[in-house]
């Protein structure tokens, strides 16, 4: 039953993060910055290292590059029919952030958001959430 309603609630709210994503937003500190808002999720009830190689698990199920860059911070990169993004994930027992760093056209070299960034970003959090889920079953 815990399992269930884990699974429940972290679908609920990965559809609701992504339902409100959008293409700017203001820092804590009130000014505007470009790019998709960051993707939170929370994740309490498991290690650091079980969301970290989740994140990394998830990542490659869905294709991204994922490299740990040190522990709480990996870089990703994904490349679809010429459309690329690079994403920062943070993370630590409690939660992760997936945040959008840089991206675009790789033929014509616009820097543009990636129209998809938005799809991709969801389902890599459910490939994490997945992942997540299979280790609370253990």
């Amino acid at each position: 039953m815990k399992f269930v309603k884990l699974l429940l609630s972290s679908l609920f709210v990965v559809s609701f993060m992504a339902a409100c994503t959008t293409t700017g937003s203001t820092s804590a500190d009130g000014t505007k910055r470009s790019g998709p808002k960051p993707l939170v999720q929370q994740v309490n009830g498991f290690s650091r290292a079980q969301v970290e190689q989740s994140i990394l698990a998830g990542g490659k199920v869905k294709a991204w590059s994922m490299k740990k860059i040190k522990p709480g911070i990996i870089d990703g990169t994904i490349l679809v029919n010429n459309q690329r993004a690079n994403i920062r994930v943070t993370y630590s027992a409690e939660q992760y952030s997936i945040q959008y760093v840089s991206g675009g056209n790789v033929v014509t070299g616009n820097d543009k958001v990636p129209t998809n960034y938005g799809r991709w970003q969801k389902k890599l959090s459910e490939a994490i959430q997945n992942s997540l889920a299979k280790k609370a079953r253990r």
